[in-house]
């Protein structure tokens, strides 16, 4: 079977690897780290649940929208088959996509703001890009002739981008218009021998980003209907990538120096490539997605070591990504591969010891921060952790089951985001102020419960935490 998971992910931005080797694409290196600071943003994680089957290679979430909806990959239970997804929040289960009609497979890559899902069906032959409109229905868009293409970004306008062979068996990048629905070939400069596009925006002029494949190895590209091929440089090396785009025309991936060593970069018309620098103790990095509001996320590695950190670019600071999270949160983050517009990122990771997929959400600096529970099993004993709260100071840890709002006796006219809450665990904050609570939940198979931390001291709350046990 020919399938884009044995040698494509959006680290490796190389798809098709039995056609071509785009090898390492999509890295990229970030500018000088800093040390975690105040300021520094902070965050809280939810696992994402599979659709049944296994946690591989095959499974990963590869983007989320600004009403915080994921779209990724999982494998079914018990037949092999691996199909497409929708996620949101920690109270629903994954809804997978179907394929097309004919085909047994389906993988999601892109989502935009309307819900439409971009990705691919597949059998033991061939690939076809697939759009899933809003309500799952999914639509061909064809290939340049040949027997594969798929759909790797798509547009708030609808419009996708992606690759697809031609009859030949070149592999090119293509541009999707949603209102014609056809597939306009962007061809291959000369001296170039495949392509593929990676990123599409909804700017003025629309833009299409990715990279080629030529005797100089990889090349970053930017396209345009009216101008065609640009290409934005590197910084002194043979090499650069380009993995995606906003919609402010930002650019971002990654770019060799003369020492051959990979650097993120942004990029736009009007400042040209800006490197993003390097964590500290790394070698090198990699650039994978950006928000409207230039944040961006990917990773560093040490050529030497093998040691690898993901990354969180925000206002001209690089963080490693995992020690944004709170202390419950104990994740070994492998892959940060889309981040929103409320900075929520998605990925995949080693949680306590178990290979899945997660989604960080941001929670204000000045905030009572609630992680967990982590695990979060049924049957199983779960951590809830807090910081942020007053030192020294009692909390209340609450839960219950409905969605909804209650006034806290303790605060009179303070209400927690839930109707009925059942359940108050007490606990101290420490000196500065965080606290820990260890609750086993029990008899709770499948069934969603809600959270949030309680000070009476301050009569302040932290944020909501909704996890569904299994």
């Amino acid at each position: 079977m020919h399938s884009r998971f044995n040698a494509c992910s959006r680290l490796s931005c190389a798809p098709l690897a039995q056609t071509i080797t785009l090898a390492s694409a999509c890295a990229a290196l970030s500018v000088a780290t800093a040390a975690l600071a105040q300021e520094a943003p902070r965050f809280v994680s939810d696992r994402i649940p599979t659709l049944g089957g296994k946690i591989t290679r095959m499974a990963a979430v590869r983007d989320i929208n600004n009403h915080g909806v994921a779209v990724g990959t999982s494998l079914l239970k018990g037949n092999g088959e691996y199909r497409a997804f929708t996620w949101v929040s920690g109270d629903e289960p994954p809804v997978a996509l179907p394929p097309l009609e004919g085909q047994t497979h389906s993988s999601g890559w892109s989502i935009n703001d309307s819900g439409v899902v971009g990705g691919y069906s597949a059998d033991q032959v061939s690939m076809t890009g697939t759009i899933w409109s809003a309500d799952g229905q999914p639509t061909a868009v064809g290939t340049l002739g040949g027997a594969f293409s798929y759909v790797n970004a798509i547009s708030e306008a609808g419009d996708a981008a992606g690759g697809s062979t031609t009859a030949d068996g070149e592999l090119h990048p293509y541009f999707w218009k949603h209102d014609t629905q056809t597939m306009i070939d962007l061809g291959l400069p000369p001296d170039f021998v495949i392509g593929e596009a990676w990123g599409i925006n909804s700017h003025e002029p629309l833009q299409i980003v990715g990279m080629l494949l030529g005797s100089n190895g990889r090349t970053a590209f930017v396209w345009t209907e009216a101008g065609g091929y640009q290409f934005p440089g590197t910084f002194g090396g043979l090499e650069s990538t380009a993995c995606a785009v906003n919609d402010l025309g930002q650019v971002v991936g990654g770019a060799t120096t003369p020492d051959g060593n990979e650097v993120a970069y942004i990029w736009d018309a009007d400042n040209g490539m800006v490197s993003l620098g390097v964590l500290d103790e790394m070698t090198d990095s990699t650039a994978t997605a950006i928000n409207n509001t230039g944040q961006v996320v990917g990773r560093c590695w040490n050529r030497d070591t093998q040691e690898v950190e993901m990354f969180l670019w925000d206002d001209g600071k690089m963080y490693v990504l995992e020690r944004l999270l709170g202390g419950c949160d104990s994740w070994r983050l492998i892959a940060a591969l889309g981040v929103n517009d409320d900075m929520s990122v998605v990925g995949t990771g080693d949680n306590a010891g178990i290979r899945t997929m997660y989604c960080m959400t941001a929670v204000p600096p000045d905030a009572m921060r609630l992680a967990g529970p982590a695990p979060g099993d049924a049957y199983r004993q779960s951590r809830f952790c807090v910081d942020g709260a007053e030192p020294n100071s009692p909390l209340y840890l609450i839960g219950g089951w409905s969605e909804g709002q209650a006034t806290l006796p303790v605060c009179n006219g303070l209400s927690v985001d839930m109707a009925f809450p059942c359940w108050y665990w007490r606990a101290r904050a420490d000196r500065f102020g965080d606290a820990r609570w260890t609750i086993a939940i029990g008899s709770m198979n499948g069934r969603i419960l809600r959270f949030q931390a309680a000070s009476p001291r301050t009569c302040t709350l932290s944020n909501l935490r909704i996890h569904r046990f299994e």
